[in-house]
């Protein structure tokens, strides 16, 4: 999705949701760990920076943090929820196609790890590679207490 994004694009910028959540099991990883797995994984010919997205307890709050603290001319996502969200304020959005959802998805990858199936398969070089070296799968599975 990302090289679709910078396609288009002279510089990307990449919002890391949920910035502000680590160590649960729908967020396992911190918003520096994730970061250096895209940048271990992310090969694309445009510059690219991280932006840390917190969560907040309302949309009003959540958009108004992301106006005033990200410079973008145009919002890319696959999530219809923010889509809405983003064109209500009159930001202009385009669409994001996800690339074989059902396979290739976070929660996905995490039941596979968790239940010893066929994860690695699903997972560029880098992301492995990273994940590994932080000791990532093991702490997947003690958040899901096995």
């Amino acid at each position: 999705m990302l090289e679709r994004a910078a396609s288009d694009a002279e510089h990307l910028v990449i919002g890391i949701g949920s910035s502000n959540r680590k160590e649960t099991k729908d967020n396992p990883f911190s918003a520096q760990e994730r970061e250096m797995m895209i940048a271990e994984s992310l090969k694309i010919p445009v510059t690219y920076e991280f932006v840390r997205i917190p969560d907040f307890k309302d949309n009003g709050q959540w958009i108004r943090w992301i106006r005033d603290n990200i410079r973008f001319d145009v919002f890319k996502t696959n999530s219809p929820r923010e889509r809405e969200i983003f064109e209500k304020e009159g930001i202009k959005v385009e669409e994001l196609p996800f690339y074989n959802r059902p396979e290739y998805w976070a929660t996905e990858v995490r039941r596979r790890i968790i239940g010893g199936g066929d994860w690695r398969s699903l997972l560029p070089d880098g992301t492995m590679k990273v994940l590994e070296e932080m000791g990532g799968i093991e702490r997947i599975r003690r958040l899901n207490g096995n």
